[in-house]
């Protein structure tokens, strides 16, 4: 009876000392003299797992182990892994781990309330993982929410290092970062896409495929953006659109510092469209049989949403459109170098210079009875006039469309 006692401890042994490593003299000292049954069962078990080159690299602690006669197969029931290459070591924990050997390749699986924390902050939570020690990689086929200190990425499937630092998340792909606005009040970004490769220790996340990216009332959307947590910006490429209750933007690719809440655009030589921006509004409130619309054409933006500003440059043209009834007229149309304009909106307090527009550079307004050209221009919203300054002229057109009545000087009221 002894002796069978003591080759039972010595399997045991065995099979702690060797969850991952496939050693020949362990499975030659101790194979032969392994029980006939196929497998045995271990209460409050300690495992050691080495690595090639025989360190000890994890512990696996569990409430009871049921271990298969040849080893590759193993069962542990609240497993417990400490993985001591990282530091702080990670931790990670489960209802239920399995250790595999499939054609030579070391797999363990955890299944059931799986958790992973790694290095500082870094953290997954899962149904279900798959970890490959040798080629050090984790894969999550089912949904799975990972954490950092300020970034929660959410989707259906996931490979990544052990360390969370790198990877790829497939599917529902949902990122919500809590960043600091530049006024410090904690705000959260929501970007959401397809595809998701991200390298957390440089702070990128490339998000392809229905991309869009939220904002306190902004939202953009592309075909694939870059976030950068070291800037806060979001470069965006791809059929871009940016919406919020000011103003319609889009363009090819833009730059957006989520920080400050501004978006810059600047059109390429090779961009196949010229970035516009439009933005409607309503002669009567609330009507909407009398909107009007301001369509904005120019190569290089910038909009400042918390000031309610739209810089414009370069080939700058505006186009008013209003709709009388069923017909779409088109009240006039202005092109310049500069263009500033700002907006009130729903803005609490009143805004500097609001609800007017400043053209500058080589000034040309067009319109169906009158025209104009100056240095400058101003359009005031609410009166919809404008003055042009600087070396104006203004004129009507005849029955022919030929000017009459030109008339010029510093500044005139058109």
């Amino acid at each position: 009876m002894a002796r069978i006692l003591a080759l039972v401890a010595l399997a045991a042994i065995a099979a702690l000392l060797y969850w991952a490593a496939e050693s020949g003299v362990i499975e030659k000292s101790f194979g032969p003299k392994m029980p006939r049954r196929e497998q045995f069962t271990l209460d409050s078990v300690r495992i050691k797992i080495y690595d090639e080159a025989g360190r000890h690299y994890m512990t696996v602690l569990g409430d009871q182990a049921i271990v298969k006669k040849d080893y590759k197969t193993v069962r542990v029931e609240k497993i417990k892994v400490v993985d001591s290459r990282s530091k702080p070591p990670g931790i990670l924990t489960a209802d239920i781990g399995f250790r595999k050997v499939l054609r030579k390749v070391e797999q363990l699986e955890f299944r059931k309330n799986v958790y992973l924390r790694q290095g500082s902050g870094r953290s997954l939570q899962t149904e279900q993982m798959f970890f490959y020690p040798k080629e050090n990689i984790v894969e999550v086929p089912v949904p799975s929410t990972t954490k950092t200190t300020d970034t929660t990425v959410t989707g259906d499937v996931l490979q990544s290092s052990t360390s969370l630092k790198t990877g790829t998340i497939r599917g529902n792909v949902r990122i919500v970062r809590i960043m600091q606005s530049a006024t410090g009040q904690n705000l959260p970004v929501t970007i959401t896409g397809d595809v998701c490769p991200f390298d957390i220790g440089q702070g990128i996340y490339t998000i392809t495929g229905n991309v869009a990216v939220l904002r306190q009332g902004l939202k953009l959307t592309c075909h694939e953006t870059q976030y950068r947590t070291a800037t806060e910006r979001a470069w965006a490429k791809g059929m871009v659109a940016v919406t919020d209750p000011e103003v319609i933007l889009t363009c090819d690719e833009l730059e957006y510092d989520v920080k400050s809440d501004t978006v810059f655009i600047s059109a390429k030589p090779s961009s196949p469209t010229t970035p516009s921006a439009s933005r409607t509004t309503y002669r009567v409130p609330n009507d909407p049989s009398t909107w009007q619309l301001m369509e904005l054409h120019a190569k290089k933006m910038v909009y400042e949403r918390t000031k309610g500003s739209l810089v414009a440059n370069k080939e700058v043209m505006v186009v008013r459109w209003s709709l009388e009834g069923s017909e779409l007229k088109r009240d006039f149309e202005i092109r310049s170098d500069n263009l500033n304009s700002v907006y009130q909106g729903d803005a609490k307090v009143k805004r500097k210079g609001a609800g007017r527009s400043n053209f500058s550079g080589n000034v040309h307004i067009a319109s169906e009875k009158v025209g104009a050209y100056g240095d400058r221009a101003v359009f005031y919203e609410d009166s919809r006039n404008f003055y042009v300054i600087g070396r104006a002229k203004a004129w009507s057109y005849d029955k022919q469309g030929r000017p009459i009545n030109e008339i010029s000087g510093g500044k005139i009221l058109h």
